[in-house]
Protein backbone atom coordinates (compact mmCIF):
# COMPACT_ATOMS: atom_id res chain seq x y z
CA UNK A 1 0.00 0.00 0.00
CA UNK A 2 1.84 3.27 -0.83
CA UNK A 3 1.26 6.52 0.62
CA UNK A 4 -1.12 8.12 -1.04
CA UNK A 5 -3.68 5.48 0.02
CA UNK A 6 -3.09 6.05 3.46
CA UNK A 7 -4.89 8.19 5.66
CA UNK A 8 -3.44 8.78 8.89
CA UNK A 9 -6.50 9.06 11.12
CA UNK A 10 -10.40 9.84 11.54
CA UNK A 11 -8.79 13.57 12.05
CA UNK A 12 -10.76 16.38 10.27
CA UNK A 13 -7.62 18.31 9.39
CA UNK A 14 -6.26 14.82 8.43
CA UNK A 15 -8.76 14.03 5.95
CA UNK A 16 -9.07 17.67 4.83
CA UNK A 17 -5.85 17.21 3.94
CA UNK A 18 -6.21 14.05 2.22
CA UNK A 19 -9.24 15.06 -0.09
CA UNK A 20 -6.71 17.87 -1.41
CA UNK A 21 -4.31 15.52 -2.45
CA UNK A 22 -1.01 17.39 -1.25
CA UNK A 23 0.64 14.13 -1.14
CA UNK A 24 0.32 13.58 -5.18
CA UNK A 25 2.67 14.72 -7.43
CA UNK A 26 1.53 17.00 -9.95
CA UNK A 27 0.47 14.68 -13.23
CA UNK A 28 3.26 16.73 -15.03
CA UNK A 29 6.01 15.78 -12.93
CA UNK A 30 5.22 11.95 -12.77
CA UNK A 31 5.70 8.96 -14.87
CA UNK A 32 3.35 6.98 -13.16
CA UNK A 33 0.32 7.72 -15.54
CA UNK A 34 2.25 6.03 -18.16
CA UNK A 35 3.39 3.14 -16.17
CA UNK A 36 -0.47 2.29 -15.64
CA UNK A 37 -1.32 2.50 -19.39
CA UNK A 38 1.96 0.22 -19.91
CA UNK A 39 1.02 -2.16 -17.26
CA UNK A 40 -2.51 -2.00 -18.61
CA UNK A 41 -1.44 -3.34 -22.33
CA UNK A 42 1.61 -5.58 -20.61
CA UNK A 43 -1.40 -7.30 -18.45
CA UNK A 44 -4.13 -7.35 -21.72
CA UNK A 45 -5.05 -11.03 -22.99
CA UNK A 46 -5.38 -10.14 -26.67
CA UNK A 47 -4.04 -7.83 -29.16
CA UNK A 48 -6.94 -5.94 -29.48
CA UNK A 49 -7.61 -5.81 -25.95
CA UNK A 50 -3.86 -4.37 -25.38
CA UNK A 51 -4.25 -1.58 -28.30
CA UNK A 52 -7.89 -0.35 -27.22
CA UNK A 53 -8.11 3.14 -25.63
CA UNK A 54 -8.49 3.27 -22.20
CA UNK A 55 -12.48 4.44 -22.11
CA UNK A 56 -13.13 5.97 -18.66
CA UNK A 57 -16.48 6.33 -17.21
CA UNK A 58 -17.73 9.15 -14.52
CA UNK A 59 -18.71 7.81 -11.72
CA UNK A 60 -21.98 10.04 -11.75
CA UNK A 61 -22.94 8.14 -14.67
CA UNK A 62 -21.81 4.60 -13.51
CA UNK A 63 -24.54 4.66 -11.22
CA UNK A 64 -26.63 1.50 -10.11
CA UNK A 65 -24.39 -0.83 -12.28
CA UNK A 66 -22.60 -3.31 -9.67
CA UNK A 67 -19.12 -4.23 -10.65
CA UNK A 68 -16.54 -6.05 -9.22
CA UNK A 69 -13.84 -3.46 -7.76
CA UNK A 70 -10.35 -4.83 -8.76
CA UNK A 71 -8.23 -1.95 -7.72
CA UNK A 72 -7.56 1.59 -7.07
CA UNK A 73 -5.82 4.16 -8.44
CA UNK A 74 -5.35 7.54 -7.01
CA UNK A 75 -4.82 11.26 -9.04
CA UNK A 76 -4.40 14.79 -8.43
CA UNK A 77 -7.36 16.59 -9.66
CA UNK A 78 -6.66 19.57 -12.74
CA UNK A 79 -9.97 20.73 -12.56
CA UNK A 80 -9.95 24.44 -11.22
CA UNK A 81 -11.93 25.13 -8.18
CA UNK A 82 -13.50 22.02 -7.51
CA UNK A 83 -14.40 20.73 -3.70
CA UNK A 84 -11.79 18.06 -4.06
CA UNK A 85 -8.16 18.08 -5.61
CA UNK A 86 -8.17 14.51 -5.83
CA UNK A 87 -9.79 11.76 -7.88
CA UNK A 88 -10.11 8.04 -7.70
CA UNK A 89 -9.35 5.58 -10.77
CA UNK A 90 -11.56 2.42 -10.14
CA UNK A 91 -10.89 -0.48 -12.09
CA UNK A 92 -13.25 -3.44 -12.37
CA UNK A 93 -15.23 -5.84 -14.19
CA UNK A 94 -18.65 -5.54 -15.23
CA UNK A 95 -21.60 -8.30 -15.06
CA UNK A 96 -20.72 -9.06 -18.39
CA UNK A 97 -17.18 -9.50 -18.26
CA UNK A 98 -15.86 -6.65 -19.66
CA UNK A 99 -13.45 -4.56 -17.45
CA UNK A 100 -14.18 -0.89 -16.81
CA UNK A 101 -12.31 2.04 -15.75
CA UNK A 102 -14.77 4.31 -13.70
CA UNK A 103 -13.48 7.56 -12.06
CA UNK A 104 -14.58 9.89 -8.87
CA UNK A 105 -13.84 12.44 -6.92
CA UNK A 106 -16.71 12.34 -4.71
CA UNK A 107 -15.50 12.44 -1.56
CA UNK A 108 -18.19 9.60 0.50
CA UNK A 109 -17.09 7.47 -2.87
CA UNK A 110 -13.04 8.16 -2.46
CA UNK A 111 -13.23 7.56 1.50
CA UNK A 112 -15.06 4.05 0.90
CA UNK A 113 -12.57 3.11 -1.65
CA UNK A 114 -9.88 4.37 0.87
CA UNK A 115 -11.43 1.60 3.81
CA UNK A 116 -11.53 -1.04 1.01
CA UNK A 117 -7.94 -0.57 0.50
CA UNK A 118 -6.74 -0.25 4.17
CA UNK A 119 -8.87 -3.03 5.00
CA UNK A 120 -7.16 -5.19 1.70
CA UNK A 121 -10.84 -6.30 0.83
CA UNK A 122 -9.56 -6.16 -2.84
CA UNK A 123 -11.60 -7.73 -4.84
CA UNK A 124 -15.18 -7.13 -4.16
CA UNK A 125 -18.55 -6.37 -5.50
CA UNK A 126 -19.21 -2.78 -5.01
CA UNK A 127 -22.14 -0.20 -6.30
CA UNK A 128 -22.08 2.98 -6.87
CA UNK A 129 -24.81 4.77 -5.64
CA UNK A 130 -26.15 8.55 -6.57
CA UNK A 131 -29.01 10.68 -3.95
CA UNK A 132 -32.65 11.15 -4.89
CA UNK A 133 -32.71 14.45 -4.67
CA UNK A 134 -29.91 17.81 -5.03
CA UNK A 135 -28.20 19.12 -2.00
CA UNK A 136 -28.60 22.52 -1.76
CA UNK A 137 -25.37 23.59 -3.61
CA UNK A 138 -27.11 21.44 -6.90
CA UNK A 139 -25.50 18.22 -7.17
CA UNK A 140 -26.37 14.68 -5.96
CA UNK A 141 -24.36 13.00 -3.12
CA UNK A 142 -22.65 9.80 -4.84
CA UNK A 143 -21.29 7.30 -2.37
CA UNK A 144 -20.45 3.21 -2.44
CA UNK A 145 -22.34 0.15 -1.38
CA UNK A 146 -20.93 -3.42 -1.55
CA UNK A 147 -23.00 -5.21 -3.75
CA UNK A 148 -24.63 -8.66 -3.51
CA UNK A 149 -26.84 -8.65 -5.98
CA UNK A 150 -26.63 -11.76 -8.92
CA UNK A 151 -24.67 -11.04 -11.72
Amino acid sequence: MTKTQEIVSTDRQDLTRWVSGIDLPDIEDSTEIQIDMAMRILEAATLEEALKPLETESGKTYVDKPFTLLDVSWRRSSIAGGKTQRYAIMHGVAAGGEKVTITSGAIQVMVGLLKIQNLEALPCRIVIRQADTPSASGGRANWIELDASPF
